[in-house]
This record gives C-alpha cells, sequence and structure tokens, in this order.
C-alpha cells in the first residue's frame, strides 16, 4: 500500500484495488496490498456480507474463492427505494394542482 492518512481503511484500500471491475483471489489481493491475510480475509468478508463484493467462482483443486465488486449499477438498483412508505398521491388533489399551473401559464402568454 502507498502511504496513506490514518482515515483511509484497508477496505477502503480493498474497493480502490478492485474498482477496475477485475475479478482477484485474496492471494491476488495480498500481492498487491501490504497486510496480513487475516486482515484481508475480515475486510473481504465483510465486504461480502455488506453486499459490495460477491464470490464470482472459485479456482484450483483448492477451490480458491474469486471475489468481484458489485457494479455501479448493480449497487444503485439495490440501494433505490420504492418508497413504499410514502403516502399515495390522491387524484382530485394532483389533478388541482396540474390546473392551477396550467391556467397560470396560460395566463402569463396572454
Amino acid at each position: 500500500m502507498a502511504d496513506s492518512d490514518e482515515s483511509t481503511t484497508l477496505a477502503d484500500w480493498v474497493i480502490a484495488v478492485m474498482s477496475d471491475g477485475a475479478e482477484r483471489t485474496l492471494t491476488h489481493l495480498l500481492a498487491e496490498l501490504d497486510t496480513s491475510i487475516g486482515k484481508l480475509r475480515r475486510v473481504v468478508r465483510s465486504l461480502e456480507s455488506g453486499g459490495l463484493a460477491y464470490v464470482d467462482r472459485t479456482i484450483g483443486p483448492q477451490h480458491e474463492k474469486v471475489y468481484k465488486l458489485l457494479s455501479e449499477k448493480a449497487l444503485d438498483e439495490r440501494s433505490r427505494s420504492q418508497a413504499n412508505w410514502w403516502p399515495k398521491a390522491d387524484p382530485v388533489v394532483t389533478n388541482a394542482f396540474f390546473a392551477m399551473v396550467r391556467l397560470t401559464e396560460d395566463d402569463s402568454m396572454g
């Protein structure tokens, strides 16, 4: 890892390394980051449980996990709210608002 300030965490470094979209094993990440395998496992496990990374596949006879970050589009879709808690608009009220806007626009043009 390059010199970092105190606010940059190992998770930030893992995300920065993996943000190019390539898939990586823990062995590959370990080669790129100056940390221990135990710390790296904990960070990648937390990214996986948090939904930021996932196991894409396994490779080799030991079935080493290959990790990949979720794409920005997938993260956006995952975190988007359906706003079911918001009350449904009364059609009479919304039609009245639209009528007022149309009247105001017609008055300003004439």
